[in-house]
């Protein structure tokens, strides 16, 4: 399909938003609006339509207007970015109803186990099933915009399921769906519970369907966009049940917010959250919907302080960070009409400046595909039982973002890939396959694992991988404990606060720690059993430090009283390799991963890379430079045979906020690359670069990296890897 014939919503988008309050109805100037999105270089812009509040004169029965309201703004609206070759989506809420809809169909919205009602925002809460966000309400008016103002799509905020809820429409469909009654406790113990959770995936799908169906009867031009978790947000996952891998095929524009840069960054898995979080949540939205535009939803102020901006150098970041992963931009804020009302108006520049670089060069960012040779598997089940935003509960997405520390650290692109696409072809492209405790694994994943380490593939699993089943009960040992050469004994030792790791052979699984014998070694691991001479790390128990005289050796105590102490050395694994089939596996008991990031040592991280590195067969890295660890590289291909590599450069970072960002100069990447590239061009200083090829890798020099740069490569020809 030629550019021309896709869709405006499949090609790279920069999205401007300003969520209108009550007050700014008044004085409302539509010119200065789209004045606004054109200095910013934007190509859509998102109004207030309807729901909670209405901002054109509506006609559905129930619609609160906004008060002040004179003329019609979306009409004005659309007049003028239809000359200007704007593409206009109107906003609708349907979170919550207003007291006199309560009144009226008290059915329609929920209440808790007491019988009393529940309220979001001051409003009444309605679950995604309600015909309330449906054909009683919700879609009259989402028909009515569409009929009268020919918008080019709608925008369903907060499409979210809510917590657990009762009332007699969501008993009546959970009883009909799954023949159970609605659980009276969150327990992941009673099968009901673990129903209703997935009942609420359910329930936000079907929903979903029907209203992509609505928009699509005004002509498959028009829009359905919505919003969901940009992956590792345990909080906003648990709240909202919304599944982009579900959800992705139904939505136009599969956008995730990523707010939280700095105020908002509390309370994530990393705290503040990782300055990188945008191109992590970039990589998820493309693995939850291929081929869909993964649009960032970011704004220029933070989301727990939307009158004062974020600091512009983390912004820029952030922009960068789509950018270079294969992603769009969408700026919305909260607290105007358009930038020049804003009281804070720091950051507008740079945001022109990063939309204008898309717009100039759209050849180079559109229709791109990581050349990632390392996957790293994210599952929504296991982060849903196990995870949490609150780093001392988390017993998942740390584990996810040490990887990913680990790897960015070294240079190493890739992907993240959902458990759900575990499949032979997925698993084919990439040299090793990660497996942060990926606890819960059905028989058909583990299968297709086997069968890809047999062929010549990489596993590197860390934890309580595949010692889940299906129904989240604990198994006596993995489910790829063949794969792994390794038993579990079903005990658990930890939390050890004092323990470490005895290296007892030196391989290239511990190359960097030549000048120690050992390693921190804090949090849980379970213990196991493998063969002699596939344990090259060892743990130590704890040694407590306190009295110095005898903080020697792990304490034996017998009734409570001590009665010696233990040599360091043990037989109990740290780290288990194997050689299975063709293919190497290693896999880590305790939780190596998860310490990588929350408690820092880069001993860790030194393992994980060391070991993602022999389960490729020690082979010579996809991408090697002399940059600082803090220069992030992403590697892309155009579908035209142009590889272009992006370098971020996150130096400077002493604290968080970044202020100001420290440049490097002459960066050197080597990259694997069979075929000499015709040419090597710096996008942003737009200049040629020399070029060496020798045994099959390129070799260039980048002069300058100030906070982002990419470098165009080729055409390279497919022979490319």
């Amino acid at each position: 399909m030629t550019y021309a014939d896709r869709q405006w919503h499949d090609k790279p988008l920069r999205v401007v938003q300003t969520v209108l309050r009550e007050i700014d109805i008044e004085g409302y100037d539509p010119q200065a609006v789209v004045d606004y999105v054109k200095r910013l270089h934007g190509n859509v812009l998102i109004v207030n339509g309807g729901g909670l509040w209405a901002f054109y004169p509506s006609d559905v029965p129930g619609h609160h207007r906004v008060a002040g309201m004179s003329g019609d703004i979306l009409r004005e609206l659309r007049d003028l970015t239809a000359k200007d070759g704007i593409r206009l989506l109107a906003r609708v809420d349907f979170r919550g109803g207003h007291r006199d809809m309560f009144e009226a169909h008290p059915d329609w919205f929920s209440y808790d186990g007491q019988g009393q009602p529940l309220f979001i925002s001051g409003l009444h809460a309605a679950t995604p099933c309600s015909p309330f966000r449906n054909e009683g309400y919700g879609f009259k008016i989402v028909r009515e915009i569409l009929q009268r103002y020919a918008v080019d799509g709608i925008w369903e905020n907060a499409p979210s399921f809510g917590p657990l809820a009762y009332g007699p429409d969501v008993e009546r469909r959970f009883r009909q769906d799954t023949g159970l009654e609605l659980p009276r406790d969150e327990s992941w113990d009673d099968p009901a519970y673990r129903a209703w959770r997935e009942w609420r995936h359910t329930c936000v799908q079907r929903h979903s369907e029907d209203f992509r169906r609505l928009i699509k009867s005004f002509g498959d031009d028009k829009a359905y966009v919505a919003e969901g978790p940009s992956g590792l947000d345990a909080g906003w996952l648990d709240r909202s049940a919304l599944d982009l891998q579900r959800l992705g095929p139904l939505w136009d524009i599969v956008a995730a917010p990523t707010f939280d840069l700095i105020k908002g960054s509390y309370g994530s898995g990393l705290l503040p959250a990782p300055v990188w979080r945008c191109e992590e949540a970039t990589k998820y939205l493309r693995a939850a919907a291929p081929g869909k535009p993964a649009t960032i939803l970011f704004g220029p102020f933070d989301n727990s302080s939307r009158y004062t901006s974020v600091v512009t150098a983390e912004l820029r970041l952030w922009l960068a960070g789509a950018l270079a992963n294969g992603g769009g931009f969408w700026d919305c804020t909260f607290v105007g009409t358009h930038g020049k009302d804003f009281l804070d108006q720091r950051g507008q520049e740079d945001i022109g400046e990063f939309f204008q670089l898309l717009e100039r060069k759209e050849d180079v960012f559109d229709e791109v595909e990581s050349v990632a040779d390392v996957a790293v598997v994210h599952s929504r089940l296991v982060q849903e039982r196990f995870g949490s935003n609150d780093p001392h509960k988390d017993g998942y997405i740390q584990h996810v973002r040490g990887v990913e520390l680990a790897l960015l650290d070294n240079h190493v692109p890739y992907d993240l890939v959902l458990d759900t696409r575990i499949d032979a072809q997925t698993l084919s492209r990439y040299r090793v396959v990660v497996l942060p405790n990926a606890a819960v694994l059905s028989p058909e994943q583990e299968s297709t694992i086997r069968e890809y380490v047999r062929s010549g593939g990489g596993l590197v699993a860390t934890y309580e991988t595949s010692l889940y089943d299906a129904d989240l009960q604990r198994r006596d040992d993995y489910g790829l404990s063949d794969v792994f050469g390794a038993h579990n004994l079903g005990v658990r030792r930890g939390p050890l606060v004092y323990g470490y790791s005895w290296i007892a052979e030196r391989t290239s699984l511990t190359e960097g720690l030549d000048d120690t014998q050992i390693c921190t070694n804090n949090g849980y691991i379970w213990l196991t059993s493998a063969q002699p001479g596939s344990v090259p790390v060892t743990l130590i128990p704890e040694i407590v430090p306190q009295p110095p005289e005898r903080g020697w050796g792990p304490a034996v105590t017998k009734r409570g009283e001590p009665t010696g102490f233990e040599p360091m050395r043990s037989s109990l694994p740290v780290v288990v390799t194997q050689q299975f089939g063709t293919g190497r596996s290693v896999f880590f008991p305790g939780q190596t991963d998860k310490l990588a990031a929350s408690d820092g040592h880069p001993d860790y991280g030194l393992l994980l890379h060391n070991a993602i590195r022999w389960a490729a067969g020690d082979t010579a890295p996809l991408v090697a430079t002399d940059a600082p660890a803090a220069v992030h590289v992403t590697l892309m291909r155009h579908r035209d045979g142009r590889l272009i590599v992006h370098l971020l450069n996150y130096c400077g970072g002493y604290r968080r906020p970044i202020t100001e960002i420290q440049p490097v100069t002459n960066v050197t990447i080597d990259l694997r690359c069979p075929v000499a590239p015709e040419s090597a061009r710096l996008l942003r200083g737009d200049r040629e670069l020399e070029v060496k090829h020798a045994n099959g890798r390129a070799t260039f020099t980048v002069p300058v990296v100030n906070d982002y740069e990419a470098v165009v490569l080729g055409p390279i020809g497919p022979e490319d890897e």
